[in-house]
C-alpha cells in the first residue's frame, strides 16, 4: 500500500507537498472542474469574510449634507442603541470622577468623586434595568412589565453622574434632531477643518434659542460620528467607535471644561445573553415621573425658578462666571462649582451664594425632580442670570 506520508488528507481532496502545493485533486475522480469550483468556492469564501471584517470600521465616508439637523440625526441613526427593533445589550462602563475647580476648604468638597460603576441590560424600550455606583451613591432603576421603579441611597444624583448619563443616553438632544420643538429653529455655522490628519466636520451656534446657548458647537466625523460637543462650559467628547448588532458606541468618553476633565469612562458591550427575571425586579410601588437616574433635559420639564433671596443683592452676570449646580427635587442646590478660570475670592463668593439659596424645584408632569442647572452669565450686569440646561 503507498504510503502517505507527503500528502494530507483534506477530506475528498489532498494536497502534496513540495512539487503539488497548489495542485487540488479529487481522490477517485479525475475530474478538474470539480477541483476548479472547489477552488473559485474557497476564494469567494474568503472575500466574504474579508468584506464582512471590513464592515466592522467605520462606516464609508457619507456624502456631505449641508445642515446641522441632517448631521445630528444621521450621528443619532449611526449611534442610537434604544430604539425599538434593536439587539438586546448589556453595557459596563468603568468610570472616574474628577473635582474640578474647588473652591471649598480642604476635606470639605461637596462633589462626589473617585471611581464609580454603570451598568445596564437592555432588552427593549419597555423592559431594562441601569445600575450605577459612585462613592457612598448607589441607585438602581428598573422597567418592566409596565412599570418603572427606581431606588437611591441620597435625594439627588452626583453631578458626574448625571454628565455620565447624559453622554450615554442623550448625546444628541431632542431639540438638536427636532428643531420645531424649538420657538424659533436655531442656525448654525458650518465649516470644516483639518484635525489629528482628518477632515472633520465642525458647526458653531451663532444666535440665541430657546435651549441651546451661543457657545454651543458640535463637530462630526465625516463617517457620521459625533466626536465632540462643547455647551453650556463643558466639553464632552466620543472616541474608539465600537461596532455592535449594527450600532456602534464609544469605546471611551470623557466630560470637562477646556481645561480639565470632571470625568473620564470607559465602556463595554456585550450580548446580555440569558436574563434571569428577577433581575427585572425591585420592591415597592411604581415611581413618580421624577424619580429617575436619567438626567431630564429642558425641554421635558417645567425648569427650576430661583427664589428671591440672596441673589436680588447678588448679580451673577457681573461676575462673569460659568457654573452648574444639581436641584435636587426639594429645591435644595447641592455640588455647585465654577468652570474654567476664576478669580478665587469671587468664585469662592459665588459657589457660597448658589449654596445658600433656595429653588422652586422643576417639576416633569407635576412631579418635583431634580435637574442639572447651568448658569451662564448673560451680556451685561443689567440683565438678571441665565440658566440654561441644553
Amino acid at each position: 500500500m503507498q504510503k502517505r506520508s507527503q500528502a494530507e488528507d483534506t477530506g475528498g481532496t489532498f494536497v502534496r507537498s513540495r512539487k503539488a502545493k497548489r495542485k487540488f485533486r479529487v481522490k477517485g475522480n479525475g475530474n478538474s472542474k470539480l477541483a476548479d469550483r472547489l477552488f473559485r468556492f474557497s476564494v469567494l469564501l474568503i472575500l466574504i469574510c474579508a468584506v464582512s471584517q471590513g464592515s466592522r470600521s467605520e462606516p464609508s465616508k457619507s456624502p456631505e449634507l449641508q445642515t446641522a439637523t441632517g448631521w445630528f440625526q444621521r450621528a443619532d441613526g449611526l449611534t442610537n442603541l434604544r430604539l425599538p427593533g434593536s439587539a438586546p445589550f448589556l453595557m459596563k462602563v468603568t468610570f472616574h470622577a474628577y473635582p474640578g475647580i474647588d473652591l471649598s476648604q480642604p476635606g470639605r468638597s461637596p462633589i462626589i468623586t473617585g471611581d464609580g460603576t454603570y451598568e445596564e441590560t437592555w432588552l427593549a424600550p419597555d423592559k431594562w434595568r441601569r445600575e450605577v455606583t459612585l462613592g457612598g451613591y448607589h441607585a438602581v432603576e428598573v422597567r418592566a412589565a409596565g412599570v418603572r421603579k427606581f431606588q437611591a441611597s441620597s435625594d439627588y444624583e452626583p453631578s458626574r453622574v448625571l454628565m455620565l448619563l447624559d453622554a450615554l443616553l442623550d448625546p444628541i438632544p431632542r431639540t438638536l434632531l427636532s428643531p420645531e420643538l424649538e420657538m424659533a429653529e436655531p442656525k448654525w455655522k458650518l465649516d470644516k477643518s483639518k484635525k489629528a490628519g482628518s477632515l472633520v466636520v465642525l458647526f458653531h451656534f451663532n444666535r440665541n434659542s430657546q435651549y441651546i446657548p451661543a457657545s454651543s458647537s458640535y463637530e462630526f466625523s465625516l463617517g457620521g460620528f459625533l466626536l465632540r460637543a462643547v455647551s453650556a462650559g463643558l466639553v464632552t467628547t466620543w472616541q474608539e467607535q465600537q461596532s455592535f448588532a449594527g450600532k456602534w458606541f464609544p469605546r471611551t468618553l470623557s466630560v470637562g471644561t477646556r481645561r480639565n476633565n470632571l470625568l473620564t469612562a470607559v465602556v463595554s458591550l456585550n450580548s446580555p445573553g440569558k436574563i434571569a427575571e428577577i433581575l427585572f425586579q425591585l420592591p415597592g410601588s411604581a415611581a413618580d415621573p421624577g424619580l429617575t437616574i436619567r438626567p431630564l433635559q429642558y425641554y421635558e420639564v417645567k425648569p427650576p425658578s430661583i427664589l428671591p433671596t440672596v441673589l436680588s443683592v447678588f448679580s451673577l452676570a457681573e461676575t462673569g462666571i460659568t457654573g452648574l449646580a444639581v436641584v435636587d427635587r426639594h429645591g435644595v442646590p447641592h455640588e455647585v462649582e465654577a468652570l474654567g478660570h476664576v478669580n478665587g475670592s469671587i468664585g469662592k463668593d459665588w459657589v457660597d451664594t448658589i449654596r445658600q439659596e433656595r429653588f422652586a424645584p422643576a417639576t416633569i408632569d407635576g412631579s418635583p425632580c431634580e435637574f442639572l442647572v447651568h448658569f451662564l452669565p448673560s451680556t451685561g450686569p443689567s440683565f438678571p442670570p441665565t440658566v440654561f440646561q441644553p
